[in-house]
């Protein structure tokens, strides 16, 4: 780790602070008409997000370790994987990726694992290297937000070739199993609050410049409390899992 981004890394470990009691933070990118910017706003509630500070390109994914510490994300522009400062939005690259990785981010809640999805592939990831080795698949899809509960299940947000997005669980090694569809369209971040268990996610239709904020049920894929925001979000929230045991801060 250069010195740049160690200090980097302790001004954030700093600033940040967990969320395991109460209302949980979201940071978001949003990308908004003319600029780019890291946003917070409470869990389940986005009417009116905070300014964090602008931000120069695209997360394409987002995510907290397991301690609810490092916020990471995957800029979209650069083809990186590094760390969100929570106090200004600013953006420290750990690796430029390796092909062909990455787009959407999740990192387990539990084992700080982390994985990425490009095309209908889903990777695990090295946030040193940036290498990825493939681990599941959701064929015929475009897999476009990924999410781990605090059980271990894995849930991916996925758009067919017709355009309908639908609910998938994927499993290591072994593909995945439909949940259900989707009444959105453009699926662009899936998210639990680890405290709460409850699954959020983002959809930005093609030619829109607006996005629905949704709860979705993991169980069926069934949306509810839908609310329409101005943008085009990806999110990450800032809590643990209950009685989560802290490890180190830097997983890979």
């Amino acid at each position: 780790m250069t010195p740049r981004l160690a200090c980097f890394v302790a001004c954030a470990l700093l600033i940040a602070q967990r969320s395991d009691a109460g209302v949980a933070t979201v940071f978001a990118d949003n990308f908004l008409a003319g600029s780019k910017q890291v946003v917070t706003y409470p869990a389940g509630n986005p009417s009116s997000p905070t300014l964090v500070g602008p931000q120069a390109d695209t997360f394409s994914g987002m995510d907290f370790d397991p301690n609810a510490r490092l916020l990471w994300a995957i800029d979209f522009t650069a083809q990186s994987i590094g760390i969100v400062n929570q106090s200004d939005g600013s953006y420290a690259a750990t690796a430029a990726l390796q092909a062909p990785c990455c787009f959407a981010l999740t990192i387990d809640p539990l084992s700080g694992r982390f994985y990425g999805s490009k095309d209908s592939a889903i990777y695990a990831m090295n946030p040193k290297t940036g290498e990825g080795t493939q681990v599941s698949a959701i064929a015929g899809t475009a897999i476009t937000a990924l999410a781990i509960d605090c059980a271990g299940n894995k849930f991916a947000m996925a758009v067919d070739g017709l355009g309908s997005a639908a609910l998938y669980l994927w499993h290591l090694d072994s593909g995945s199993t439909l949940v259900g569809a989707s009444s959105y369209a453009g699926p662009t971040s899936l998210e639990f609050d680890n405290q709460t268990g409850t699954l959020y996610a983002w959809f930005n239709a093609t030619g829109q410049t607006s996005s629905w904020h949704v709860t979705v049920d993991p169980a069926t894929g069934m949306e509810s409390a839908p609310s329409s925001i101005e943008g085009k979000f990806r999110m990450a929230v800032r809590n643990t899992c209950p009685e989560h045991i802290f490890s180190d801060d830097y997983e890979a």
